[in-house]
């Protein structure tokens, strides 16, 4: 199964939570990422999103670090399990989330599967067993078409 979207980020140096686009293909994604529209910001006009970790202040603190946008609009909540340190998974409005960093934690990587929403901690579970990678080469083996 192949995303629907996939936003490639950047850590900045000088602001270790942002991380600025550097790339995306496939389809657009509803407000997303922020713009930043300060004119005297470095960066205006660039893209990003905010990563951190959850100063959540209530006892159930539901997850460990979110993924923001401009005035603190939280994209998703995220939880990263000890064999997969750097891998997690979410959602966004209606669609689910699969994040990847690299490991020293400066590029970070965003696939967007419209309308799965329900289903993005089952995408992430077929994802760590390679499985994601075998319905993309079967999606892409019947739709091309085969010369006899």
């Amino acid at each position: 199964m192949k995303p629907d979207a996939v936003f490639t980020f950047e850590q900045l140096r000088d602001t270790p939570t942002r991380y600025i686009l550097r790339e995306h293909t496939g389809a657009e994604i509803d407000a997303f990422p922020a713009v930043w529209k300060q004119e005297c910001h470095p960066h205006v006009g660039e893209r990003y999103v905010v990563f951190r970790e959850t100063q959540d202040h209530h006892r159930k603190q539901r997850y460990t670090h979110s993924l923001s946008l401009d005035k603190n609009r939280v994209v998703t909540g995220l939880n990263f399990i000890p064999e997969f340190p750097c891998l997690s998974w979410g959602d966004y409005l209606n669609d689910a989330i699969l994040i990847e960093f690299s490991e020293d934690w400066t590029q970070l990587i965003l696939l967007f599967f419209k309308g799965m929403k329900k289903y993005s901690y089952l995408l992430f579970q077929r994802g760590i067993a390679g499985e994601l990678d075998e319905m993309a080469e079967a999606d892409s083996l019947s739709t091309h078409p085969v010369n006899d």
